[in-house]
């Protein structure tokens, strides 16, 4: 990583935490192709496998902080690839839901426990202190940039919490 000191700190600060995230996206990339899925791919399995209730691909859209089309092509390649099934709207089932199949739960642990390992591993060498103030840091930065983006959102708001962390404090 660049070594970028900028008089304001918060500018220092985000172009580190840009750097780290485009590090730990690059491993991640890496270490699910050995099990044959990509970042996105796992977000979706992950999503399809937790998600309380219905799960709809405009769910999946916010989720994952992607554009409808976007998540609508990644879940034609998925369903291509067996992993996750559409079912389309029907009498007294307004919205077209996305489960995932036996071939995507088969894929999505493998998926997860990469995520997990890459995750555990990158605090080993942080103190309990550290990754609070972390946490506490990016919830405030992510909650504030969140109101802007889902301001622009058409319905159904979700918070920060229902959106990236599950109630046991892991990330989804």
């Amino acid at each position: 990583m660049y070594d970028f000191q900028f008089p304001d700190t918060s500018l220092t600060t985000y172009t580190m935490l840009r750097q780290t995230w485009a590090a730990v996206s690059k491993v991640a990339e890496t270490k699910l192709t050995k099990v044959g899925l990509t970042p996105e791919q796992v977000a979706v399995l992950w999503a399809c496998r937790d998600y309380p209730g219905t799960l709809i691909p405009a769910e999946i859209s916010r989720l994952v902080f992607r554009e409808n089309q976007t998540v609508a092509g990644l879940l034609n390649r998925m369903e291509k690839d067996g992993l996750v099934k559409r079912i389309p709207k029907r009498r007294g089932h307004p919205f077209t839901e996305v489960k995932i199949t036996e071939k995507g739960e088969k894929a999505c642990g493998p998926g997860i426990e990469v995520m997990k390992g890459l995750i555990t591993n990158s605090w080993l060498h942080c103190q309990q202190k550290s990754r609070s103030s972390f946490r506490a840091y990016c919830e405030c930065c992510a909650t504030d940039r969140l109101k802007s983006y889902t301001s622009r959102q058409s319905r159904h708001r979700a918070t920060l919490r229902e959106n990236l962390f599950l109630s046991n404090g892991s990330w989804l």
